[in-house]
């Protein structure tokens, strides 16, 4: 199945950069301030990746935590395996507007400029949450089903080193049996 998912045709590559260049447009910006609500923006976040992935929104359980975080739960085949959790967030640093002359782009534009996509997001992390989604799409539009129950957490405050989400989802998780892996250098 890996071979038939490693490249992108023309409809997907331009549908998935869309994707990208909407969701950079969309100021998911971290505080650690109180005061500061942005659920608009998340909410608004929310509705293009509904929109954008019709099948991972009507095939898998997708819980809002906190207004702002996704997690999203994919169940496996084989319910006695440990499940998998992949992790990513939505969250963005702020783009100070004194520092936007910095940019040959607004950080917020999502324009192509000589080949690169300009925004905040692109390469931490929003590209992560669209590369997952993406996959996963991609899967279900093929009919595949994983044998490890698989989960998607997003959280919306690791740009200021915010646990509400990870809490969030530790408690949805709690529990849980997870397989992990990792790969020395």
């Amino acid at each position: 199945m890996g071979s038939q998912l490693s490249q992108l045709d023309d409809d997907e590559f331009n549908n998935a950069l869309e994707t990208l260049k909407k969701s950079l447009r969309v100021k998911t910006v971290s505080s650690d301030s109180k005061a500061w609500n942005n659920s608009v923006e998340f909410a608004d976040l929310h509705r293009l990746l509904v929109d954008r992935f019709p099948l991972v929104h009507s095939q898998l359980q997708v819980t809002v935590i906190e207004k702002k975080s996704l997690l999203y739960r994919w169940n496996g085949t084989d319910p006695s395996l440990p499940a998998v959790i992949l992790l990513s967030h939505l969250d963005l640093v702020p783009a100070p507007v004194d520092a936007h002359n910095q940019w040959d782009a607004d950080p917020f534009s999502g324009d192509v400029l000589n080949d690169f996509v300009y925004g905040r997001g692109t390469l931490d992390d929003k590209v992560g949450v669209l590369g997952i989604l993406e996959a996963a799409e991609s899967y279900l539009r093929r009919g595949w089903k994983p044998r490890r129950t698989l989960f998607f957490a997003f959280g919306h405050d690791e740009e200021v080193e915010g646990c509400s989400a990870g809490r969030a989802h530790a408690r949805r998780l709690g529990g849980l049996r997870v397989h992990f892996t990792s790969r020395s250098s």
